[in-house]
């Protein structure tokens, strides 16, 4: 338990790896994750029902310590992965249910590390519900990050159906990778560029992070799953 001086660590159940190898929910059971910042929002935005999981993102819902004098709010669930994993897999379904269409940004997945160093706090990898949906991959080579970000094409994941997402993670200085494909399609690729935001835990989250809103939004995931491995082991 090591963390608990980082995350919050909750309890809609209980998979056998928290720090993971490999972790998988169906949402049919209690599950246990983390919340990846100071106050916990998303003990009140979510609801397991019916084998899917539902998460509430209301007005006020200010996660982190900086949120609400940077605009924003989140309601995210959190995956630990071990700082030795270079390759990390993410995959999910998930459907917008109400609060879309919105021009607005609103994350729906991240892969991170928390305390990267000032001016890296943008993700490696990211999908977005805003605007249709949307996809990023940064590179931070030149000292900074440097986006990628393409608008999904010939799907919208604001159209209330459900749809699956697949990101897949290299972590490297020289030779990182990100994909990420939905509904089968790969939408941004980019390879040997640098993924490494030199920060100190690494987690894969599903849930919304986004710009202050006055609306309510839902957002339903379900068949989550994590894998990262040294990349020699894949």
């Amino acid at each position: 338990m090591q963390k608990l001086s980082l995350f919050i660590v909750c309890g809609l159940l209980m998979p056998k790896l928290l720090f993971a190898g490999e972790f998988y929910t169906d949402f049919e059971r209690n599950f246990r994750y983390v919340v990846p910042y100071k106050h916990n929002t998303t003990k009140e935005a979510v609801e397991r029902s019916d084998g899917v999981l539902t998460v509430t993102i209301e007005p006020g819902m200010f996660g982190a310590s900086s949120d609400r004098s940077n605009g924003k709010e989140r309601a995210e669930l959190g995956i630990s992965l071990s700082d030795r994993d270079v390759w990390v897999r993410q995959e999910f379904r998930v459907r917008a249910q109400s609060g879309f269409p919105t021009n607005s940004r609103v994350m729906i997945s991240q892969i991170k590390f928390s305390d990267a160093p000032k001016g890296f706090g943008s993700p490696p990898i990211a999908v977005y519900m805003s605007q249709g949906g949307a996809v990023k991959c940064n590179d931070y080579s030149s000292g900074h990050p440097s986006q990628d970000h393409h608008r999904l094409r010939g799907v919208r994941l604001d159209d209330g159906n459900w749809h699956s997402v697949v990101m897949e993670l290299v972590i490297s200085d020289t030779a990182g990778l990100c994909r990420v494909v939905v509904d089968g399609r790969t939408m941004i690729e980019m390879k040997g560029i640098d993924t490494h935001q030199n920060g100190k835990d690494l987690v894969g989250r599903i849930g919304p992070y986004r710009d202050q809103l006055s609306v309510t939004q839902v957002v339903q995931f379900d068949d989550w799953k994590v894998q990262s491995y040294p990349k020699l082991a894949r």
